[in-house]
């Protein structure tokens, strides 16, 4: 996917009109992402390859990535083109209506016959949001996802952070932020 991901996204972003940067981090992989990252990295500069010695997880990744992160905002997605480039767009109004913080949710109108609108998978948002709302300043109605955009005074705030545990949406919300969601089309996962 690595390879339509980042065509795509250069495609959007050029079309939105923004300068850009894609910060792509390889968490250790084994399958030959890495040499495929050299490539696209060769085909575009603005693609920027961060390769770690080793799996951290998800989060200790994004963290990694973010830190390096140069420009006005962040947007934080996956690679497994779920997160389509072209909503993109969606977050990049929403966050300029002067929020620090945006999480793009799938729409729940055309989620409903898709796998990842399993209710296994709406039992355990349920119960990821419930928990946070206890444990940390989450807004009770704000739903986290892994596809949202920051402001870069949210990006430096949380880099700074020494937290050894690393969970992107609890480091956001030791601090008071004006966050929103949004409803987006999610796809279906393309391979694996």
């Amino acid at each position: 996917t690595l390879a339509k991901l980042c065509r795509e996204l250069a495609l959007v972003l050029t079309g939105l009109g923004l300068d850009f940067e894609l910060i792509l981090v390889d968490d250790g992989s084994e399958d030959g992402s890495y040499s495929q990252l050299k490539e696209l990295h060769k085909e575009d500069s603005r693609f920027k390859i961060i390769r770690l010695k080793k799996n951290y997880g998800q989060q200790s990744a994004v963290l990694c990535g973010l830190r390096h992160a140069g420009g006005d905002y962040a947007v934080i997605m996956d690679d497994d083109l779920q997160h389509p480039p072209e909503e993109i767009a969606k977050l990049w109004a929403k966050i300029k209506e002067g929020y620090d913080l945006v999480y793009a949710l799938p729409d729940p109108a055309a989620a409903k016959d898709k796998a990842y609108a399993q209710a296994y998978r709406r039992w355990g948002a349920f119960l990821r949001d419930l928990l946070f709302a206890l444990m940390i300043n989450k807004p009770r109605r704000l739903k986290v996802s892994s596809f949202r955009i920051l402001s870069k005074s949210l990006l430096r705030e949380i880099t700074k952070d020494k937290t050894s545990f690393v969970y992107i949406s609890a480091i956001i919300f030791k601090r008071k932020v004006k966050a929103a969601n949004i409803f987006v089309n999610y796809a279906q996962r393309e391979y694996g």
